[in-house]
């Protein structure tokens, strides 16, 4: 006796899209989202500069700036950093990669920091910059407001 092959059901058929439209929906990833861990408002707690000495007859320096209550740096979720420190005002887009790290650019130019730490709470971020005549490192310590 040969039998016949089983005709595929409605209820079967339904089951087989309704999980590739779940599967589609838990898929998709929402465009336009540089980064939802850092967006947001953050207040600059310090950022500092260390240079090796610029050129053969530089010295070493660095410099600390404390931040005040009205210095931040604020990510939106569409990729622009607005920053201001002290009476400094800027303005950049920025990305975080797949090596952790945060990318900026800014009238042509990127830079990119190693996110040090990233918490709920706080942000680290670490620049640092070779340069043919000495080395610059650059730290922001933020705080979520």
């Amino acid at each position: 006796m040969v039998s016949k092959p089983k005709s595929c059901n409605m209820k079967n058929l339904s089951v087989i899209i309704l999980s590739f439209i779940i599967f589609g929906i838990v898929s998709c990833k929402k465009s336009g989202n540089t980064n939802p861990g850092i967006a947001g408002n953050w207040r600059i707690l310090k950022d500092s500069t260390y240079s090796s000495g610029i050129g053969c007859c530089g010295s070493p320096a660095s410099t600390v700036f404390t931040g005040t209550a009205a210095d931040y740096f604020e990510f939106t979720i569409g990729g622009t950093l607005y920053i201001k420190e002290a009476a400094q005002r800027d303005t950049a887009s920025y990305s975080v990669n797949s090596a952790n790290q945060l990318i900026l650019s800014h009238d042509g130019f990127t830079h990119s920091f190693d996110i040090i730490t990233r918490t709920t709470s706080n942000l680290t971020l670490k620049n640092d910059f070779i340069t043919p005549g000495g080395r610059l490192i650059r730290f922001v310590y933020l705080q979520k407001t």
